[in-house]
């Protein structure tokens, strides 16, 4: 990856070799996205996919891609088809917690976020969201828990998530 030409003609020989392998795909996705190019990140997995259509992973990393820009409907679109094809993936469980949290579906994704770190508590991007909805609920040392626990899993510090939870326990004091 520091030497993205290179890359880039690696991931398409690969591609090449292997059409319905994912991480070809994946690596020619990032690379496009590291360069800020939006649509041509989204082409790239729309090539993956029109090739394996039914690759789960290719439907994860889309939908993820589709949540970090905050598109949120277009991820649950990807994200609900790569849970009907991996039902028991719980990368895909956390994604489609943390999707359907923010289009406001607390409960599912409540339930998903909850399997995902039954499965794998290290998944630590599930985490904020996690404590958010333990707040939303008034449920504030669950949240407190679930904040100290994505730090055990290396989840970057948030300030402001922390300093909600802060707020909520001086609250809840009061």
């Amino acid at each position: 990856m520091a030497e993205p030409a290179a890359a880039e003609a690696s991931f398409a020989r690969a591609a090449e070799l292997d059409p319905t392998n994912p991480w070809p795909v994946v690596g020619q996705a990032y690379l496009r996205a590291s360069r800020g190019d939006l649509l041509g990140t989204i082409e790239v997995y729309e090539a993956g996919l029109e090739r394996a259509p039914r690759s789960a992973m290719l439907r994860l990393f889309l939908g993820n891609q589709y949540l970090e820009w905050k598109l949120f409907i277009k991820a649950e679109r990807e994200l609900r088809y790569a849970h009907r094809l991996d039902p028991d993936d719980p990368e895909v469980w956390a994604a489609l917690g943390k999707c359907l949290a923010m289009l406001s579906h607390e409960e599912q994704a409540m339930d998903l976020l909850l399997r995902a770190r039954e499965a794998r508590p290290e998944i630590a991007h599930i985490y904020p969201t996690l404590a958010s909805l333990y707040l939303t609920r008034r449920e504030v040392l669950a949240a407190e828990e679930a904040y100290r626990a994505g730090l055990s899993y290396g989840m970057p510090r948030d300030e402001g998530l922390s300093s909600q939870i802060r707020a909520a326990k001086l609250v809840q004091e009061l």
